[in-house]
């Protein structure tokens, strides 16, 4: 993590994650942080073939979205009156752990598209890829019996006679 202030601004920085600019707003006495701008840097990469050409980029109504939520976890949680126990709360933490979860959702979902892109193409029938419904999940099974010209390549187990002769 990098961070570094800035014209009153304080802008943390996670490599090939996200990058947020925060200030504090409000009165001395009821400051909170505020989200000034909002960056994600995950993208696809490879080293060679299609999978480049995974596109994740965030709609302008998702990237709303985003630090809309994002804001939220800067906010403190409502604590009922006459409650004896206030739970702590650390909104730098809360917001880190909030982005770097949906930067590893983002991963995710670009592993699943490049390997269904496998699965059309070079691994056909080699690949099988599933995700489960929350989208949480990513299971890759390789080489499930594979084609018929790909028989050759299994181990053959061979029996052979190993009798000792005593001389």
């Amino acid at each position: 993590m990098i961070y570094y202030l800035e014209n009153g601004r304080i802008y943390f920085t996670i490599e090939n994650e996200f990058e947020v600019a925060l200030t504090l707003m409000g009165h001395s006495n009821d400051r909170r942080w505020w989200i000034v701008s909002l960056d994600m840097f995950i993208e696809a990469t490879s080293a060679g073939g299609a999978a480049e050409d995974v596109d994740i980029t965030l709609t302008d109504a998702q990237k709303l979205h985003l630090r809309s939520n994002a804001q939220k976890q800067l906010v403190p949680l409502f604590v009922p009156e006459g409650s004896t126990h206030t739970p702590l709360f650390f909104p730098l933490v809360n917001l880190y752990d909030y982005l770097h979860s949906c930067c590893l959702n983002m991963q995710l979902e670009i592993l699943f598209i490049q390997s269904a892109m496998l699965v059309k193409t070079r691994w056909m029938n080699q690949l099988k890829v599933q995700m489960n419904p929350d989208r949480t999940k990513l299971t890759l099974t390789y080489w499930k019996g594979g084609s018929p010209a790909s028989q050759w390549a299994r181990p053959q187990v061979r029996k052979t006679n190993t009798q000792k002769h005593l001389l």
